[in-house]
């Protein structure tokens, strides 16, 4: 399919952020403040028993509203980038659910590379699509693997070449004194949308 190519991928990414850059990257960066005030709330108390462990869960909270508030401004985008706005940022509706593929998901991948490495790969691009599906189509978190699983039967190789660009993209980004994250992030989950979107409306064999 070749619009699932890496080319053709970012190509559409590049195009969407072009449209609203300003906003892609104040919305970037407001979030990414919230996420460094609580990172350094959490550091803060470092060392102090109990209270860290307190303000660690209340981080790793706010760290997964935010990633949520992320992914709802990509899934917004796709179809409407003139309406973006800061309150898109709050999407907690989904978040119990959210969480749990986020972490069946991370295990799944962590157990894979520790096994072998080569099955934690190959979970990484099978399960890509689970925390999508919970946020955008109201999956539960097993049926969103699941479903992730099909979407993605056929195409791995092509995802797995995605993510190592959008990785190597990324960090391009960091170099260039970490600002360029505020456009290589919002184009690499642009890029992914796309690819989830493409996938989504292609049929699912039973």
């Amino acid at each position: 399919m070749k619009d699932l190519t890496i080319k053709a991928l970012f190509t559409w990414a590049w195009e969407k952020f072009t449209q609203r850059p300003w906003a892609f990257i104040g919305l970037f960066a407001g979030a990414l403040i919230v996420s460094g005030i609580s990172s350094a709330i959490l550091s803060s108390a470092e060392g102090v028993a109990g209270l860290y462990q307190l303000l660690w869960l209340g981080d790793y909270a706010v760290q997964t509203l935010v990633s949520m508030g992320i992914m709802a401004i990509g899934l917004k985008a796709y179809k409407d980038t003139a309406h973006l706005s800061i309150h898109d940022l709050w999407h907690p509706k989904r978040f119990v659910p959210y969480l749990f593929a986020t972490l069946l998901t991370g295990i799944t991948v962590i157990v894979g590379l520790v096994l072998l490495i080569v099955p934690g790969l190959v979970a990484m691009t099978m399960f890509m699509f689970a925390p999508y599906l919970v946020l955008d189509k109201g999956m539960s978190p097993v049926d969103a693997m699941k479903h992730s699983m099909k979407m993605t039967e056929g195409h791995r190789m092509s995802l797995f070449v995605f993510l190592l660009a959008m990785i190597g993209i990324n960090i391009l980004g960091a170099l260039l004194i970490g600002v360029g994250l505020l456009v290589s992030v919002p184009v690499s989950l642009l890029a992914t949308v796309r690819a989830y979107r493409l996938l989504e409306a292609m049929p699912k064999s039973a």
